[in-house]
């Protein structure tokens, strides 16, 4: 019984949290094998309204049309508005080789001066060609 109590001084204490999310473009860097490693562009978009929320990513373009995806966001821990640490889960169509692709990884916000962020975006991707993509991008952002 001393639990639920516990859970129920929690939850009404819990704050409602504000819509808040980022859109970010740079660098990244794709290694994919067959001596195709080399740097690319990413541009994101996330939007989140509570822990939980919504990412659209164009990833790896450059010659190439890169990776197109959509998925969801957790958070996994904050310190808002300047710090934010989110893993992600994504599915999406690569442009290039017309085919599937799913993945995941860990993305960081780290606020430098008002809305102007640094987004920090790391995973792991299965093209089902079959190939593997790991990429790890640097993006400056607007984030709200």
């Amino acid at each position: 019984m001393k639990h639920i109590g516990v859970l129920i001084l929690l939850a009404a204490t819990a704050e409602a949290r504000p819509l808040h999310g980022s859109i970010a473009a740079g660098g990244s860097l794709l290694a994919v094998g067959a001596e195709d490693d080399h740097w690319r562009l990413d541009g994101e978009l996330d939007i989140s309204w509570s822990r939980i929320g919504a990412l659209v990513a164009l990833r790896a373009a450059d010659r190439h049309h890169g990776l197109l995806t959509g998925g969801l966001t957790f958070e996994l821990g904050a310190a808002r508005p300047h710090l934010v640490l989110q893993a992600h889960a994504d599915g999406g169509w690569d442009l290039d080789h017309d085919t599937g692709v799913l993945g995941g990884g860990l993305r960081g916000v780290l606020g430098i001066y008002g809305p102007l962020s640094v987004v920090i975006d790391s995973g792991a991707y299965v093209v089902f060609q079959p190939r593997v993509v790991l990429s790890t991008a640097a993006m400056l952002a607007i984030a709200w």
